[in-house]
């Protein structure tokens, strides 16, 4: 054994250790043969398939498929040599193990199936959501065949069918750019004022009052689309009672501040409705009333442009409704009367419930004003 014997590393001067531990033995790496005639590569590995048979007996222990010695130890037969333990049955661990692995196979099949039948089953789930959509959307129609008319909605929504007059920049800039011609007065320090003319290169012109530089008093500013503005002016903008023509077609009469439409006035829309009332920031905005074309009406609270809180609609044929609105949208309990004012209905939302007495339905009302 000597002769096979591999000479010491020297590293640094000294000598490297020639004894490797793994698991719980020894092994001398520095012989090629060891005891038994098997190499040292051959004794690690069968160190490490023990090691591996004793976690899967340690599974089995703790499954309660080994037999009474526990199967952590070997035992000898009749003729003194060492038997691997069985499990309970006669198996050998690795007979034991590989059925562990059958059954995992067998679980992991049965969560396909259960898998299969879900998705199975949400399919059927949405076929019969869709034939409900179907039956749904058939009863929305016939349901709209017996409801009673539907009020007119505003037709045109807050400052969106025209151009606001951010479109035209003359009516807040200080008109210092080039391309201005103005003649009028001046004052001591050069500036406009007094009253003048201002033309610009677009086409847009303004007669009126100018205060040092600027438009302020009375003033008409008409611009080159065919739309103008005649009324009060202050520091360069729309401020104070004015009448507003735009390119549409619409006609707004009333107060200005800072530019916008603020406080009361009446604004006369191209499709021949027509609104009275209060505005704020070129909108809709407080109490108001509000004449469609079709000679229907509606008086109330306004957020927006919209109808909002309890209101007044009256019919073409004199009946009229009195309910809450939310967003432009009838909700709660409201009260239909008559053109003679002598019946009454009671109504949810858009539908009409049934006939009551007078009486009762000016508690509802007195209710829906608190």
């Amino acid at each position: 054994p000597g002769r096979h014997k591999k000479k010491a590393r020297r590293s640094n001067g000294g000598t490297v250790p020639t004894d490797v531990q793994i698991g719980d033995d020894h092994v001398d790496s520095g012989s090629d043969i060891s005891e038994g005639g098997a190499s040292p590569r051959a004794r690690a590995m069968k160190q490490i398939d023990a090691m591996e048979e004793r976690v899967v007996l340690d599974r089995l222990r703790k499954q309660g498929k080994l037999g009474r010695n526990g199967g952590d130890e070997d035992r000898q037969n009749d003729n003194g040599q060492k038997t691997r333990s069985r499990a309970k049955g006669g198996e050998t661990p690795t007979d034991v193990a590989m059925e562990l692995d059958a059954d995992a196979l067998q679980e992991q099949e049965a969560i396909m199936r259960d898998i299969d039948r879900r998705k199975s089953e949400k399919e059927r789930e949405s076929g019969r959501h869709h034939r409900r959509d179907h039956s749904d959307k058939r009863r929305n129609k016939e349901d709209k065949e017996d409801r009673p008319p539907v009020p007119m909605t505003i037709a045109v929504p807050p400052s969106e069918d025209e151009h606001g007059d951010s479109l035209h920049p003359n009516i807040f800039d200080e008109d210092l750019r080039d391309g201005c011609k103005y003649s009028g007065d001046y004052n001591a320090d050069g500036l406009r004022h007094g009253r003048g003319t201002l033309e610009w290169e677009n086409g847009d012109k303004y007669e009126g009052q100018f205060y040092n530089g600027m438009r302020h008093g009375v003033g008409k500013l008409a611009f080159a689309d065919g739309s103008e503005y005649d009324g009060w002016w202050r520091y360069n903008r729309m401020d104070g009672h004015g009448t507003r023509r735009f390119p549409n077609g619409n006609l707004y009469v009333g107060n200005y501040v800072d530019g916008r439409r603020n406080g009361q006035g009446r604004h006369v829309f191209a499709n021949g409705d027509q609104y009275v009332g209060e505005f704020k920031d070129d909108a809709m905005h407080g109490t108001g009333r509000y004449y469609f074309k079709n000679n229907e009406s509606f008086e109330g609270a306004f957020n927006r442009g919209r109808k909002e809180g309890q209101g007044k609609y009256q019919w073409s044929d004199g009946t009229v409704d009195i309910i809450r609105y939310s967003g432009d949208v009838r909700i709660g309990e409201g009260v239909r009367y008559s053109a003679d004012r002598k019946k009454a209905w009671k109504l949810e939302a858009s539908k009409v419930k049934g006939k009551i007495s007078i009486e009762k339905a000016q508690k509802l009302v007195e209710r829906l004003s608190k």
